[in-house]
């Protein structure tokens, strides 16, 4: 009976170890699915801020693309104006040029020894300058003043013209290279 009992213990003992056995090899598994979800649960949290991530890159992406685009219109305008300057200012220059020639052309006539040789001029006679035997402005001549007063506001406003004209072509391109 001793001996019974003793195998029924040793039995129950073994049943008991069997039970432990696979108790502990389901928590042992129960603990690795655990970790594997913990791992996962981490990756799907990384990839969740990788496309956060992502998402704010493509959104700076979007709005750096704008602004290139801007900039780039920025710089054609500046180009385009720059251009329009230029091809304005051999005109402009030209302008200048000629209307300067007429002003001095018209101070010479003003000038006192021109208006001293005016006075000197006969009718029908050559001019001793020129040779020209009719005198129009042989008399006092307040319509050439006249005329050198709009000549020389002329030249005025030829000269600010070109003027401008080089300074907006200086600018545009200033501009156009600091935008690039």
């Amino acid at each position: 009976t001793c001996h019974a009992q003793l195998e029924k213990t040793e039995q129950a003992r073994q049943q008991t170890h069997a039970i432990y056995q696979d108790a502990s090899a389901k928590l042992n598994l129960q603990l690795a699915q655990k970790n594997a979800l913990e791992n996962r649960r981490e990756q799907l949290s990384s990839l969740k801020q990788i496309a956060h991530n992502r998402d704010e890159q493509g959104a700076r992406l979007h709005k750096m693309r704008q602004q290139a685009e801007a900039l780039q219109q920025s710089i054609n305008q500046c180009v385009r104006a720059a251009s329009q300057a230029q091809a304005q200012l051999p005109t402009l220059i030209g302008a200048q040029e000629q209307a300067e020639r007429a002003l001095k052309s018209a101070e010479s006539a003003c000038y006192e020894s021109a208006e001293s040789l005016r006075s000197i001029l006969e009718p029908e006679q050559a001019c001793p300058v020129c040779g020209a035997r009719e005198h129009p402005y042989r008399t006092a001549a307040p319509a050439l003043h006249a005329i050198l007063a709009q000549l020389q506001n002329q030249v005025q406003q030829c000269r600010n013209s070109t003027l401008g004209a080089q300074k907006e072509l200086s600018s545009q391109s200033a501009q156009g290279a600091s935008l690039q």
